[in-house]
């Protein structure tokens, strides 16, 4: 993967966990501790979760290409 290519990806997973991040707080916004999460709650966690680690995994890779 070029430098471009890692930028790219990482402007389109940045506005996709945007999007996702925003609708947790539409539809989980107000947060009860004393309640359990919800399946779906979980499963939007989980998944921005996913990308967040997506996107380390491609900072990794800037990095790894700027020191050579």
């Amino acid at each position: 993967m070029t430098l471009q290519e890692i930028q790219i990806k990482k402007s389109e997973l940045s506005v996709k966990v945007a999007e996702l991040l925003e609708q947790k707080e539409m539809f989980f916004g107000d947060v009860d501790i004393e309640s359990p999460m919800s399946q779906e709650e979980k499963n939007l966690t989980i998944e921005i979760a996913s990308i967040y680690s997506e996107l380390n995994s491609l900072v990794q890779m800037v990095r790894k290409i700027n020191k050579n």
